[in-house]
């Protein structure tokens, strides 16, 4: 500041807060990181679908029809982690989406358990698992009939212990596969490690039984991990 003749006579100084462009920039820095994250998870889980169904297809055809499916299921996921604002994905919304193709009228596979957010990778891996418990059920299962049917119940108890069930029952006489295939190295591999858990998949000469059992992130259970190999 000067006075009428030229001379200086102070000084201002001027303040802005920047505390909201910082919180911003760490918001953006967060967003990227996660993006990143999940994009290196999906890309590995992709890896190990496109690797595991080529080297168990009994032809090109029916490996690339699989792998097909298989990124549609993952792609359905993805879609709703984002609607969801990929933070976490609800239980229902997942199995609705992954069963919608199996059972659009929902007449024959029932479901039912509380609503409960999870993790993006346990939205994935749950995903998966669905679809590929359905596809079999379509094939060889209680689906690939007329009268089959299948229910799927989950439960979650007040230290965050989860369980899941599917039980196929009215189906033709179930003959246990002479070879593990990618789908059911994907289901025991991938799935209950998301869960902090371990599953049980057993070809039951009445109907495949499937369970999940883990605990949940919001209790405290950790759900890092990677694709199966």
């Amino acid at each position: 500041m000067k006075n009428s003749d030229g001379s200086i006579v102070g000084f201002g100084v001027i303040t802005k807060d920047l505390t909201s462009q910082k919180e911003e920039d760490e918001r953006r820095k967060n967003v990227i990181s996660e993006a990143a994250h999940r994009m290196k998870n999906t890309l590995a889980i992709v890896e190990a679908i496109v690797s595991q169904t080529l080297r168990n297809a009994s032809s090109l055809e029916q490996g690339r029809e699989s792998i097909s499916k298989r990124v549609k299921a993952l792609a359905t996921a993805q879609d709703i982690l984002t609607s969801a604002e990929g933070a976490s994905a609800d239980i229902i919304s997942v199995l609705d989406n992954a069963l919608l193709s199996h059972d659009p009228g929902g007449l024959r596979i029932k479901s039912s358990g509380p609503s409960q957010d999870l993790t993006a990778a346990q939205a994935l891996g749950l995903s998966l698992a669905i679809h590929e418990l359905a596809t079999n059920a379509a094939k060889y299962g209680a689906l690939s009939g007329e009268k089959g049917n299948v229910q799927i119940e989950w439960t979650v108890a007040e230290d965050g212990k989860f369980e899941l069930t599917w039980v196929e029952e009215g189906g033709p006489v179930v003959i246990p596969p002479s070879k593990m295939g990618f789908g059911s190295k994907l289901i025991g591999k991938m799935v209950g490690p998301y869960f902090s858990g371990t599953v049980l998949h057993d070809f039951c000469p009445d109907g495949v039984h499937f369970r999940l059992m883990g605990k949940l992130p919001s209790y405290g259970a950790s759900t890092e991990t990677s694709a199966t190999d």
